[in-house]
């Protein structure tokens, strides 16, 4: 329970960080774990075949071959989610109606994402804006849509870069390259957190807040828990 700043009143929050799960740690992650989940450096299914993708992993470059397949990257993903780990809450193994369920990552899913507004900042829009579905400074998608796109994207690219730069205008050949995993990722991360297909979320650049504009960092949930001490 802690007492926001502009004269919102006290509120109780839930915080948990999910470090280790940014968009740049997961793409280390599939390369740490890939031979663990069934394939290997030479078949990296979530990046276009023909392809390679270099990622700094433990100080060291480590070079990935491309073998696109829609299936096996949602498998992959899956699996760096460690959605199989048990959690608890108060000492007590969630998984049941009164305690709820696990996200991912041996994490508690919290209350869960109720009738509340869910605002999605950061990446999130920077991916629905590379692929069209947000012109503004926000807008209000179903969560289904991010695995819509990330099919699109998936079937696009498993034709090669040059395809998806037809479909997609505009873009770097580098977010080109990664741009299946990315959408795949935040899809499988929605549902992870309990984001049923149909709930509406607003998807923002900017938070506005009496005419003022804000931006949320990965730092917003270490300031959470330092106010609460």
């Amino acid at each position: 329970r802690i007492k926001l700043p502009f004269g919102s009143g006290p509120v109780h929050i839930y915080r948990h960080s999910y470090g280790g799960y940014g968009l740049y740690s997961a793409k280390v992650r599939s390369y740490k774990e890939i031979e663990q989940a069934g394939f290997g450096l030479k078949r990296h299914p979530c990046l276009p075949s023909g392809t390679t993708a270099s990622l700094r992993v433990q100080r060291r470059a480590v070079v990935a071959e491309g073998a696109m397949n829609r299936f096996s990257c949602t498998t992959l993903i899956d699996y760096i989610l460690h959605k199989e780990l048990p959690c608890t809450k108060d000492g007590q193994a969630a998984g049941s109606p009164k305690m709820g369920n696990c996200s991912f990552a041996g994490a508690w899913m919290g209350p869960g994402p109720g009738p509340q507004k869910v605002v999605l900042a950061s990446y999130f829009y920077d991916r629905m804006r590379d692929v069209g579905m947000v012109s503004n400074y926000s807008q209000t998608i179903r969560a289904a849509v991010f695995a819509e796109q990330a099919d699109r994207a998936c079937s696009v690219t498993g034709f090669g870069l040059n395809t998806s730069l037809l479909e997609f205008p505009g873009l770097s050949m580098e977010r080109l390259l990664w741009l299946c995993f990315d959408l795949t990722f935040q899809a499988r991360l929605l549902q992870a957190l309990g984001m049923a297909e149909s709930q509406e979320l607003l998807v923002v650049k900017k938070i506005q807040y009496h005419s003022l504009n804000f931006e949320a960092s990965w730092a917003l949930g270490v300031a959470i828990g330092q106010l609460n001490k």
